[in-house]
């Protein structure tokens, strides 16, 4: 059987149907070769407070105009105590809050300064939560051996694998994927387990 493979760029603190799509798949082709697009979901996420959806950003440090793979994180900016504040302030009561809140202040108050590493971090460690270990590939990498117009047939033969579209298909999962907030908020709110379960595709 062919790989489905999921490609995607390594985003902040994803939604759940990023998650969707990866728990689905055989290998994350990470989209990190292309230009970096600054106030996206590659340094930003929406959240959800009292007074509706806020946008959470990681500062960088320009030039904005470079790969993805290639962005530093603005450490000297407090961007950092604000995202933190800000989930204490409107997660605290949230049933699985303090599960997983310890783990995101070591993350975010991590060394990383390569927004791409970060990104990655943050992905990884939410597949944890839900029992899947991604295997990835780094879109770079064959964008350096092939034309661009061939890099993503390369990638397919080489992996013996097929682009992967996921299905949004019970009524429980399109309405959290409607709302396009970042999966912490269905963690706080669900747990690791009651959300694996609404992402995870039965075979």
């Amino acid at each position: 059987m062919r790989k489905r493979l999921f490609f995607h760029e390594p985003t902040f603190f994803p939604s759940a149907f990023f998650f969707h799509g990866l728990l689905n798949s055989d290998v994350w082709v990470v989209l990190d070769h292309i230009p970096f697009t600054p106030r996206t979901v590659l340094n930003q996420c929406r959240i959800r407070t009292h007074g509706g959806v806020q946008i959470l950003r990681v500062a960088v440090k320009p030039p904005c105009s470079k790969p993805i793979c290639r962005m530093m994180i603005n450490n000297f900016h407090p961007w950092k105590k604000t995202f933190l504040d800000v989930l204490r302030k409107e997660y605290k009561d949230a049933p699985y809050y303090m599960d997983y809140i310890s783990e995101v202040e070591y993350i975010i108050n991590g060394p990383c300064t390569v927004l791409e590493m970060f990104n990655v971090q943050i992905i990884l460690w939410v597949s944890a939560l839900f029992g899947v270990e991604p295997n990835t590939v780094f879109s770079r990498d064959f964008y350096r051996k092939y034309p661009k117009s061939l890099a993503v047939k390369a990638l397919c033969r080489k992996l013996d694998g097929i682009n992967y579209v996921p299905k949004v298909e019970t009524p429980e999962l399109k309405a959290v994927i409607a709302e396009n907030l970042f999966v912490l908020d269905v963690l706080f709110r669900t747990g690791a387990e009651e959300a694996r379960r609404m992402l995870y595709e039965k075979k």
